[in-house]
Formats: C-alpha cells, structure tokens, sequence
C-alpha cells in the first residue's frame, strides 16, 4: 500500500456572496449560496454603453470627463449647424446654455466648469473662442487664424489649438486665458483633423489628414517625433489623457470610419478593445477624461449617418467568473 507523505493544502474562503470583483482580484473563493467556484481577474480596457446625447451631431467640440463632460455645438443635419450644448454627469445628458454661434468643426478644451471653444466653420471659417464658467458662454478674444478641425488641449487659461482645416494648415497658437499667440508651426502638412492629449506644455497631436500614422510632442517651444500610431486615421475621436498616456479613438481611414481604439504609454501606441459602433467625427475632445477613463459621444458611423450614441471607456476592467471543470 503506497504511503504519501508531505501534503500540503490551503484554506480557501468560504463566502455567501461575492465580493466586490476589483478587490479581489487573483483570489479564489466558493460561494455557499450557490454552491459554486469563484474567481476574481484583471482584464485589459473594455468600452461600455453609457447614455446617448438627446441630439445627434457630428463635429462638436468636447469638454470636461468621462462622468462630466460636454458636447458643444457640431453639425445636426446636412449643412445644418447648432449652437446647442449638453452636458454629461456619467448617466445622462442635459441640455444647458447654448454657444453663442452655431458652428461645427470646433475644438474643445477644459471642464464643465471652466470650458473654451475655439474656431469652426459656420458656412465659413471663424477664429471665434468662447469661455464657459458652468453657467453661461462670454465671448473671447478671436483666434489670430479662422480655421476649423483643430487638434485642441489643454485648459481656458492655458490652451493649444494645432493645425486644422481653412485648407489644411500647420498654424499652432496657445491661449493663455485672455488672448491668443502663434506658437512655433506643426512639422507636418497632415495637420487637420488629428488627435490631441496633454497640456499646453507637455501635448502629443497624432494621426490627421490623409490617413496618416504620425505622432508629435510639444514642449511649449518646439516639437519632435513621437512613437506611430499602428493605425493611421483622421477625424479622431481622441478623448483626454496625457502626452504620455493618450487615446485614439475610431476615426476615418482610407476607406472607412474605424473601431479601433489605441492606448500611449510614451513610446508606443498599442491597439486595445474596439467602439461597438465605428464612427468619426465625435465631439472632441474631453480633455480632462483620463487615459483609463475616456468617453466618445456622438460622431457619424459606417453608413454616414449622424450618432447619438455615447461609449464609455474602463481600463483595467475587473470580472468574476465561476470555476470550471471544462
């Protein structure tokens, strides 16, 4: 009769329900009101339905974070424009106090609270900027260029606005609550439509007009090469984040409006969980929403069509799943 020596066990917790899927993480437990096996894990970025915005539009300016944000302004049907803006708390959005010129291809930058909007196209390009305080739109001083489709970041008292579309320039001006400066020029001609993260000191545009995988750094002074995106777009729906942990988000290629969602760490873009729904265009950009808490709001889709829809954006993400024998 073989005899067995050395065994060794580990008391594993007995629970009437399941804690809470973040804090336990890697820990193994039985579950006596079910009668079952539980696991805790750790899972990369996954997107989430959040609410839809009461109107569709494509080409509005972006505010704020993934639980308070806006979307001001934008294309609500063809060669329609609106001066509406809505706010998000995280659940559903509200309409408030609308711009004072209705206009699509504007760039957002800052919070519900302390918000700037600069440039567009009303059947025209404007430089026209506008200063939200939570309450109420003042207009600022204009934008030194009329142009729409910029890369947009920062805060209303330190702002950036890089390249854009009246055709497609490279022009880089900041703003510095009151008025606006040129800055040194975007090293490159696909400076419309692109994506932004950062500060006013410390931003990273990528992607733009054509298509294109390119990325670039500014330092408040002067700009340099960053690492490529794997996918190159335009018309990106990029939301928040840091110079060195940014989003790219959907966006159009050569051809198609995209799904694909990319993460920086500062050196290299890496493709993650896709949109549900492909789309371009989308308010852009809520620039105090974080890497690991990004939102898309509204945007056109495959089919061209306007979109109400609103994904939000978790990473990690955090499951528990019941132990099998399959």
């Amino acid at each position: 009769m073989a005899t067995y020596k050395g065994i060794q066990g580990y008391s594993v917790q007995s629970l009437a329900s399941d804690p809470t899927a973040s804090e336990a993480v890697g820990q193994l437990w039985y579950n006596s009101a079910s009668n079952v096996w539980k696991l805790a894990a750790e899972g990369s970025g996954a997107w989430a339905s959040g609410g839809d915005t009461n109107t569709d539009r494509q080409e509005a300016g972006g505010l704020g974070s993934q639980t308070a944000g806006s979307v001001v302004g934008g294309s609500d049907g063809p060669g329609s424009y609106t001066a509406n803006v809505e706010e998000y708390n995280g659940t559903a959005w509200t309409e408030v106090a609308n711009i004072q010129g209705a206009r699509q291809s504007l760039g957002g930058m800052g919070t519900n609270t302390a918000g700037l909007v600069v440039g567009g196209n009303d059947g025209s390009y404007v430089g026209l900027s506008e200063e939200w305080n939570g309450t109420s739109w003042a207009e600022g001083n204009n934008a030194t260029d009329a142009i729409g489709y910029r890369a947009t970041t920062g805060t209303q008292t330190a702002g950036l606005a890089a390249g854009g579309s009246a055709p497609t320039q490279a022009s880089v001006e900041s703003y510095d609550g009151t008025s606006w400066s040129e800055e040194t020029a975007y090293p490159s001609t696909a400076a419309s439509s692109a994506g932004a993260a950062g500060t006013q000191t410390a931003a990273i545009v990528f992607g733009g007009d054509g298509a294109v995988t390119t990325a670039f750094t500014f330092n408040g002074s002067a700009w340099a090469s960053a690492g490529a995106l794997n996918t190159g777009r335009y018309y990106i729906n990029s939301s928040g984040g840091t110079q060195t942990a940014a989003m790219a988000i959907g966006g159009t290629t050569d051809p198609g409006v995209l799904t694909v969602t990319e993460t920086y760490d500062g050196t290299c873009w890496t493709e993650v969980a896709d949109l549900s729904v492909a789309r371009a265009r989308g308010a852009n950009h809520f620039q105090t929403a974080t890497q690991s808490a990004s939102l898309c709001a509204c945007g056109n889709n495959a089919s061209n069509a306007r979109v109400a829809t609103t994904e939000e954006w978790a990473d990690p993400s955090y499951s528990i799943t019941t132990v099998t024998t399959s």
